[in-house]
């Protein structure tokens, strides 16, 4: 494995490492303690995955991270079991990984890679499916981040942290959600009780900190239940870019509705009946040439989209990371100057959807 270290972690030399390693090359880049957050946004950025951070002094430090989560998604039969004592974690492809769930042969090798050592374990892949990757490999179905959000949104059991005790999560992966709900950003100082603390520095190899050891204000970390019950799983993506949506077709061809796949056709329908605001698919569109995760739901959504149906909008991701498309209905969905869409639910509209898709059977 090809490892390149870089005492200047700055968004060019970080690319231009990325671009020079080999699939499974590790990077090692040296900042200032004060430089850590803008230090793993950058590598995040460029493509790299489990990042970790390393103090080398009071002030300074080593973010380590690795490459190999570019390529397309095939299923070999692998399952990923999480070792650790929170409720879930969330890796650098917006995984959501808790007890076991399945995964593609691409996130298997990543998720068996150094970086993710006792933190996780792998089944080995199937044989017959392993064989099917030289002559037609299997599609692997990625979308689950709704799903998977929701899942962890019903399982959080509240209760509040008293905000005493400052710690850093080092890595591997880019959130743990404990099972009272709280967010623990990695990089970021947040300020848990001291229960929670121990606890994590003993099952997470948190990082307690002195008054001393601080190089950013701490933060009171967010809950993860309410977070999603305010905005829905998009939250957890953080700041995302201010671009508008794709601009909708004035008229809308309602007839598209008909003929849809069966699991589009219900996501609509429980958009509609529960007023959800948007609704997220993971994967591409079989049409682009190079989608990691050809998703015939997207394929569908998006005609819909051209159809005047629905609004598309794709947030900003790291390199490599899995595509993701936000859907709303025709006019809901608005752009933020804050970086975040805005929606609003058009009851007319969606009766009309309703109508159509009840047409249609």
């Amino acid at each position: 494995m090809k490892l390149i270290k870089t005492m200047a972690a700055g968004r060019k030399n970080i690319e231009q490492a990325y671009s020079k390693l080999s699939k499974w090359g590790a990077l090692e880049a040296a900042c200032a303690a004060k430089e850590i957050p803008v230090t793993l946004k950058t590598i995040e950025n460029a493509g790299f995955f489990g990042l970790t951070i390393e103090f080398t002094g009071r002030q300074s430090a080593v973010v380590r991270a690795q490459k190999g989560k570019d390529g397309p998604c095939y299923d070999t039969g692998r399952t990923a079991f999480f070792l650790g004592s929170a409720l879930a974690v969330l890796d650098d492809d917006n995984h959501f990984i808790y007890k076991s769930i399945r995964v593609c042969e691409k996130t298997g090798g990543v998720y068996g890679s150094e970086a993710y050592k006792g933190q996780l374990r792998v089944t080995p892949a199937d044989k017959k499916l392993l064989k099917t990757l030289e002559t037609a490999p299997v599609p692997f179905n990625c979308d689950t981040f709704e799903k998977d959000a929701g899942l962890l949104a019903g399982m959080v059991k509240y209760s509040a942290e008293k905000p005493e005790t400052p710690l850093l999560y080092p890595g591997p992966f880019k959130k743990i959600i404990l099972k009272n709900g709280t967010i623990i950003r990695r990089g970021e100082i947040s300020l848990v009780s001291g229960k929670t603390a121990r606890e994590l520095a003993r099952t997470e190899k948190c990082i307690p900190l002195s008054p001393g050891d601080l190089f950013s204000e701490p933060v009171i970390p967010s809950n993860f239940q309410k977070e999603y019950r305010k905005s829905g799983p998009l939250f957890i993506l953080d700041k995302i870019s201010a671009a508008e949506p794709k601009p909708a077709v004035k008229s809308s061809e309602f007839e598209r509705l008909n003929n849809l796949p069966g699991e589009l056709r219900n996501k609509l329908h429980s958009v509609i009946r529960h007023k959800i605001p948007y609704f997220v698919i993971t994967g591409s569109d079989p049409r682009i040439a190079g989608g990691c995760c050809p998703s015939i739901e997207v394929y569908f959504a998006n005609k819909l989209a051209k159809a005047g149906i629905l609004s598309s909008w794709m947030p900003p991701l790291s390199k490599d990371a899995c595509t993701m498309t936000v859907y709303a209905f025709k006019g809901e969905m608005r752009g933020a100057k804050k970086g975040e869409p805005k929606f609003t639910v058009n009851a007319a509209f969606r009766a009309k959807v309703l109508k159509q898709l009840k047409k249609a059977g």
